[in-house]
């Protein structure tokens, strides 16, 4: 029995001391898992805050970029602004010189038209009331219609008419001689113009016009001449001109037949006959009023020009059916049309 008691005993203190041991590593294994999730937590953080930090570097690398992207780009614009202000105020200095230049006195014109302007030397300023509207919106005012004699075209009675010196409110610009502005050109031309003695012709206002005019003896040319020009033909620019103004004036060609072979004898009377267009020459005591408008509203070409006896053009309005790229004008106490 003291044998057995002895066992008993020490089996139990080997349990206790198992017990203790148990305990011990418990304990040991909670506190080294509680350090190794501290120690996790803390690496998941400095993971975190690297890849914030690279976060943050990368979002600064990026904005830099674009701040030198942008940099570089309002660089190159202020650039092609420049290099565009130049090439506008050379082109506008050209017109400017070209409109502004003193003409000497040795045009002589050899047409008697009473209703050309009234001029004792080759060129003729007058101060008009006049209202454009291009890109930049209307602008109105007043300008200087000027009216100049072309002697170095060999065909004679040649003359150029444009507006210029304008003064004025535009809509988009509050200095119209800002070269952004439209109006800086301050050049706006009517066309070319050859004078008879009881015919006015209007030509567009072309380098191809100068040559054409410079190729002829007389006018208008051999009828040969523009059919070549409407087909296209080598060294026959395109012949097309228009009678604004004659002692008898002409009745309405929209009613006109529109055969081909009409359209060519009309055409080289300077007469348009166009199926879509109405245009006749009134006569009304000393006044000539001519007329170009389309039969339906639209884009077309509208054109009214009001000639006076001793006077010239007293009253013009040119535009399109939107009114935009229209110029008119009238000469003081000449209004309407």
């Amino acid at each position: 029995m003291k044998k057995h008691g002895r066992v008993g005993g020490i089996s139990l203190c080997l349990i206790l001391v198992f017990l203790c041991l148990w305990k011990m590593d418990k304990a040991d294994f909670y506190d080294g898992q509680m350090k190794e999730d501290a120690f996790l937590s803390f690496a998941d953080a400095a993971v975190r805050e690297a890849e914030e930090a690279d976060r943050k570097a990368m979002m600064e690398k990026i904005k830099a970029e674009e701040e030198e992207r942008k940099a570089a780009e309002e660089l190159e614009k202020m650039a092609e602004d420049e290099a565009e202000r130049v090439r506008a105020e050379e082109s506008l200095s050209l017109l400017h010189e070209h409109a502004s230049q003193t003409v000497e006195n040795f045009f002589t014109p050899t047409h008697k038209n009473p209703f050309w302007f009234s001029m004792d030397k080759t060129e003729k300023r007058m101060e008009v009331f006049c209202e454009l509207n291009y890109a930049d919106g209307v602008f109105s005012g007043t300008g200087i219609l000027v009216v100049r004699g072309l002697p170095e075209i060999k065909l004679g009675n040649c003359y150029e008419i444009f507006l210029t010196d304008l003064e004025g409110e535009c809509q988009e610009h509050n200095d119209i001689t800002y070269w952004k502005c439209c109006y800086a050109c301050d050049f706006f031309p009517l066309g070319y113009y050859y004078v008879t003695d009881d015919k006015i012709y209007e030509f567009a206002y072309l380098d191809e016009t100068v040559e054409m005019l410079n190729q002829w003896d007389t006018f208008p040319p051999d009828i040969e001449y523009m059919k070549n020009g409407m087909t296209g033909q080598e060294g026959y620019p395109f012949a097309y001109w228009r009678e604004v103004c004659s002692e008898e004036g002409f009745e309405d060609t929209f009613y006109e037949n529109h055969s081909e072979e009409n359209m060519i004898e009309f055409l080289y009377k300077g007469r348009d006959l166009d199926e879509r267009y109405h245009n006749f020459i009134t006569v009304d005591g000393d006044e000539r009023r001519y007329n170009l408008w389309p039969e339906t509203f639209g884009t077309q070409e509208h054109t009214y020009m009001t000639w006076k006896r001793g006077m010239g053009i007293t009253r013009y309005m040119s535009y399109a059916g939107n009114f935009l790229n229209s110029l008119s004008f009238h000469i003081p106490g000449c209004e309407g049309y």
